[in-house]
This record gives C-alpha cells, structure tokens and sequence, in this order.
C-alpha cells in the first residue's frame, strides 16, 4: 500500500514539473565557445530563458520564443 502511495506521488510530482516547464528547442547549435557566451548574454538582456547543452555548443529556447528571435 505504501509502495502504491509513493509511486503515485511521485508519478504527480512528474505529471507537475512535466506541464509547467516549456518545451525547449534548439536556437543554435555547433557554436564555439565565444559565439554561445554573446548569444546567452543577448538572451539574458531579452529576458529570454534559455538552456545550453553539449558543453555550450548548442542554445535551446521556448518553442513558443523561438521563432521570434
């Protein structure tokens, strides 16, 4: 009963954390080092949230901002 109860609270916590997170995309990807630090700093200053991946080769941004920047 107890294994039931804490597979359910944690299958909410995922359905949560899941729906309230925005589906990122790529922006930019195979960047030098130099190139992802001026475009993040421009993000930053946009207030865009944003994610680096592959060591900072590759910016990801809400799919919904996407298309706009």
């Amino acid at each position: 009963m107890g294994g039931v109860s804490l597979g359910l609270i944690a299958f909410f916590f995922y359905l949560t954390t899941r729906l309230t997170s925005p589906d990122m995309v790529l922006l930019y990807g195979d960047l030098d080092p130099k190139e992802s630090t001026q475009i993040v700093t421009r993000l930053d200053a946009l207030s865009v949230p944003y994610s680096t991946r592959g060591d900072g080769t590759q910016v990801y941004v809400p799919s919904d901002r996407a298309l706009s920047l």
